[in-house]
């Protein structure tokens, strides 16, 4: 459970405030500091109940006996960011910007990618000895320097576009800061500029004049092959095994490439697929059709196409990989410990869901309708027990969020080029090779 895994509703408006700020001011579910290390690094955590693949996750003391009813008070929904500082203390006005309905608007990667943005800033505020309701324009500026020009000893600089985005995640907190009456005045300035189409608009003072598009790149066929064998499949750049190669997830790594690369999914949009999603394979060998449902796609819920030989890999990770990851997690109970689950009790060809939770309730629910972290819920029942209803599991045999496989493509670059092979693979580069074959 993380350290302020909280369930249930978001909170309305004001009584969700009074919620909040109560908790904080009386102490709230918080940890002291001989319960974790205190430097100068906010803690970012998320709301709700731990599963084991979570990296923000964290066991919660025995002694927490109402953290039920402290995370109820709370309201930040399931899966939600938040920030603790370093000590594992509480902010008032921090918790209130993670629950308000303007963050809650923003899609969840993006309220990760923010929450991450806005942890990496006022840590920088910490170890210089500010506090961040002091934070003046100055210190954003020098913010910029160590970040853009002379960075701190073991970081390395980042470009125009990530700055633009941290920047980004900055305006976004600070202004919801200072409409709340938190702080007078912004670090973050402001410029007016116009549009394309001629009318006005407002943008950061500092942001950058070096952000770039990305650029659209993709592999050939044997490009890739090369790339997914080295980097994913444990072989030396001469086609030959790697002796040294400890993979243990090689065949989950090469089923999901695989599948990218065949269907033109994105990353989240195949990182999400559940069990019953999957496509048949069909008997003349044509592409298989599927469905990626509404709250995972970008934009609505459309259509894919698979080949049989993405199919045919996939079904090999089950078969494999998979079912040993699921027989572990099984005979350690681990199923058992996760709170929230929902069993799927049935499923109709119109996508209804037909879901049993913990107390025994049905309820009906729409595939379209189901999150990435409602999916990560969700469990099947077996002959040997229980399995999550996602395809992609973790070798504990825990639902994979799908944000894990941005790491799985760097390591796989890393080996390349530890290797002499100059082939870079990410995601999205599969999604634009299956468009332009």
């Amino acid at each position: 459970m993380s350290p302020m895994a909280i369930s249930g509703s978001a909170p309305r408006s004001a009584d969700g405030a009074a919620a909040v700020r109560d908790e904080a001011t009386a102490g709230g579910p918080m940890l002291n500091s001989q319960t974790a290390d205190a430097g100068d690094d906010w803690r970012l955590f998320r709301a709700g109940a731990f599963l084991a693949s979570d990296p923000h996750g964290s066991d919660a003391p025995d002694e927490w006996g109402d953290l039920e009813e402290r995370e109820d008070a709370l309201g930040l929904e399931f899966g939600r960011p938040f920030l603790l500082r370093p000590d594992l203390s509480a902010d008032i006005n921090v918790l209130l910007y993670f629950a308000s309905p303007r963050f809650r608007l923003l899609a969840p990667t993006s309220q990760l990618g923010y929450a991450n943005n806005i942890r990496v800033f006022l840590s920088y505020l910490t170890s210089q000895g500010v506090e961040w309701r002091e934070a003046t324009e100055d210190h954003l500026l020098n913010y910029h320097y160590r970040r853009r020009q002379k960075p701190i000893k073991g970081q390395a600089v980042i470009s125009g576009t990530a700055f633009a985005r941290e920047l980004a995640a900055l305006t976004h907190f600070f202004v919801w800061q200072q409409e709340s009456g938190a702080i007078q005045e912004s670090p973050v300035k402001l410029r007016s500029y116009r549009r394309y189409d001629g009318t006005t608009g407002m943008t950061a003072r500092l942001r950058p004049k070096d952000v770039r598009a990305l650029d659209v790149k993709w592999l050939l066929p044997d490009t890739y092959r090369v790339w997914r064998q080295v980097g994913l499949g444990g072989y030396t750049r001469d086609g030959l095994p790697d002796r040294s190669w400890r993979g243990r997830n090689d065949g989950r790594n090469l089923a999901f490439a695989d599948a990218l690369w065949t269907s033109g999914l994105r990353r989240k949009e195949a990182g999400t697929l559940l069990l019953c999603e999957l496509p048949a394979p069909r008997s003349d060998g044509t592409l298989s059709r599927g469905r990626v449902a509404d709250a995972v796609a970008k934009g609505r819920a459309r259509s894919f196409w698979i080949s049989q030989a993405g199919l045919q890999a996939i079904d090999g990770y089950r078969e494999s990989t998979r079912a040993l990851s699921v027989l572990r997690a099984q005979a350690a109970g681990r199923y058992d410990q996760i709170r929230g689950r929902r069993i799927v009790r049935r499923v109709t060809a119109s996508g209804q869901l037909r879901l049993e939770d913990e107390d025994g309730n049905i309820t009906t629910e729409s595939l379209d309708s189901l999150t990435a972290g409602d999916r990560q819920r969700l469990f099947i029942e077996g002959a040997r027990g229980f399995e999550p209803a996602m395809l992609w599991l973790s070798e504990s045999g825990m639902p994979l969020r799908f944000n894990t496989w941005k790491m799985v493509f760097h390591d796989a670059n890393r080996r390349c080029e530890a290797l002499g092979v100059g082939i870079r693979c990410y995601p999205h580069m599969l999604r634009h090779s299956f468009a332009l074959r």
